[in-house]
């Protein structure tokens, strides 16, 4: 069993499915909406969206497009200084900040209006029972979504990002985890010991480790890092040496749908453009 299936099993296990939810800074504390009833319970522009997401995606979808390649810049560039890793309650968010040259990760090409400047990457998904990804592609749903969420370079603030069509830019990557189980029980004690931590998020108070740790060469050894953050907005710090390229590695990144949506949870806001990749990586 390798461990970054491993460690790629316990985030299925430590929650049930969490929609999207991009912060723009706002206060977060009083949340009054919830996924008790998937979503049919949410007002506004959650139900009399016209453009809402996420969907699901087919090959017919995209026979008509011949887009452009996508052109990621300074992806494989180390940080400037420390990233935080945070658990904000709906997921485990990652901070993107400027290159060790100050200069931003941005994404272009393809039918992007423009360019867009990386903010975040984080993690959605499921439970023992249930398969994570938001998005649907070929009639099948895959165990973990990763997002790589961008503004225009035209707007300031994720806040004033979200208030426009053209505001965002989200890349979607799918993750299928193989059924490597063993009748549901680990090999490893120190698997099982970073599960019972995670299984306990949000019963903590918030904590931070300042602490750098081990720059990450892969996902695996990003995934590590989550057991710092078990706790309800606690955080940790990455050393600035890792790059967000350690995802796009073995990613067909010219393999992709395109298409205007929303948020996934409210409000809502339709000013997301997702590109979605096609092929899932292979844990």
């Amino acid at each position: 069993m390798s461990n970054l299936f491993c460690q790629l099993w316990i985030l299925l296990l430590f929650a049930s499915t969490h929609g999207v939810h991009i912060d723009t800074g706002r206060n977060t504390h009083m949340v009054h909406w919830n996924h008790d009833q998937n979503g049919r319970d949410w007002e506004g522009l959650c139900r009399t969206g016209k453009s809402q997401s996420p969907i699901e995606l087919t090959k017919r979808f995209s026979e008509h497009k011949r887009l452009p390649n996508l052109n990621f810049q300074n992806y494989f560039e180390h940080f400037g200084k420390p990233s935080v890793l945070k658990n904000t309650g709906y997921t485990c968010s990652f901070k993107i900040g400027k290159t060790r040259f100050s200069e931003n990760l941005e994404v272009s090409g393809a039918d992007l209006k423009g360019t867009y400047i990386a903010e975040e990457l984080h993690f959605h998904w499921g439970s023992m029972v249930s398969k994570g990804a938001e998005h649907i592609i070929n009639g099948r749903r895959y165990d973990v979504e990763i997002h790589v969420v961008h503004r225009r370079s035209i707007y300031n603030t994720m806040q004033e990002a979200i208030l426009h069509p053209d505001g965002l830019a989200v890349l979607a990557i799918m993750i299928h985890i193989p059924d490597y189980r063993e009748s549901g029980n680990y090999t490893d004690a120190r698997h099982r010991d970073i599960h019972r931590n995670l299984t306990t998020l949000g019963d903590l108070a918030p904590h931070s480790h300042k602490r750098l740790h081990q720059t990450p060469q892969s996902m695996e050894d990003f995934l590590m890092l989550l057991p710092r953050i078990q706790e309800y907005h606690s955080t940790t710090l990455v050393h600035p040496a890792v790059t967000v390229g350690i995802i796009l590695k073995k990613l067909e990144i010219h393999n992709f749908y395109s298409y205007h949506g929303s948020l996934t949870t409210p409000d809502c806001q339709e000013s997301v453009h997702w590109i979605v990749f096609r092929e899932p990586l292979i844990v």
